[in-house]
């Protein structure tokens, strides 16, 4: 029965991403040709800027980005939601799509890094990664996703460098799993819980957290990968326009001032 369940909400997921991108792209523009993008829910913030600066210099092309979790999109794409790009907050989702033939051209994108970041009023009073443990509530992401996978390697890491108890005491304050780090950090912003892992381009981009930064020899660099879909639907030019837009160096620039690391 679970099996089944989980079948049913991964078909509806992908009928609402279609949805959501087809009323992204209902502009009353037939003439205009569409790029879709599936997007880890991380790169919200940094793709809807690059998003507004190519359609303002290729008005001719309107892109619409489904953001969510990588998990959940490689499933998407497996059930197939009509995608001409996938970018993915973890190698291995890539790499799935690859091994099956969904998923060509496989590229980095960008690098990423993780970062604790706690309410402005910081009841708990964690002053740097290491005192995360005197948190009473603290969300991470579950298993199955790139940021609790890493928020995981990190906390072995921790381990090594602060005492050996710092993943079980630390995992003994969780209240809660979430399925993509956007809902570890409104969380936060809301004063919910006390901290939360992230990644640090999330939480540089909110002006209603503090953020605690994590020694570069523990923490984790997450590689963001960038495929496009086999038999994409939008033209090969307007692929080709994406592609090279995001390799100028404004755009680089614009990625380094967001927080992420260049390839």
């Amino acid at each position: 029965m679970d099996r089944l369940i989980g079948m049913l909400r991964n078909t509806l997921n992908v009928l609402i991403m279609g949805l959501v991108v087809l009323g992204c792209s209902a502009e009353n523009h037939p003439e205009r040709q569409r790029i879709v993008i599936y997007a880890a829910s991380s790169l919200t913030d940094v793709l809807r800027d690059l998003e507004s600066r190519f359609e303002k210099s290729y008005p001719d092309i309107d892109v619409a980005v489904a953001f969510s979790g990588s998990q959940t999109l490689r499933l998407q794409i497996e059930q197939g939601a009509q995608a001409d790009i996938f970018i993915s907050a973890n190698p291995k989702h890539i790499a799935s799509l690859v091994s099956t033939g969904r998923i060509e051209q496989p590229e980095v994108f960008a690098y990423n890094r993780l970062a604790v970041v706690v309410p402005k009023a910081n009841p708990a009073g964690i002053q740097t990664p290491a005192e995360l443990i005197k948190a009473k509530r603290l969300v991470i992401g579950n298993t199955e996703v790139p940021i609790g996978k890493y928020t995981r390697q990190w906390f072995a890491k921790m381990d090594d460098t602060v005492g050996s108890e710092f993943s079980e005491q630390a995992l003994s304050k969780v209240v809660s799993l979430e399925n993509n780090v956007r809902l570890l950090r409104a969380k936060v912003e809301l004063g919910e819980v006390d901290a939360a892992v992230v990644y640090l381009t999330d939480a540089l981009s909110s002006t209603e957290l503090e953020y605690l930064a994590i020694d570069p020899k523990t923490n984790i660099r997450a590689e963001y990968q960038l495929g496009i879909v086999v038999n994409p639907k939008s033209s090969q030019v307007a692929l080709d326009k994406w592609l090279s837009f995001l390799r100028l160096d404004e755009t680089q620039q614009v990625l380094a001032q967001a927080g992420w690391d260049l390839p």
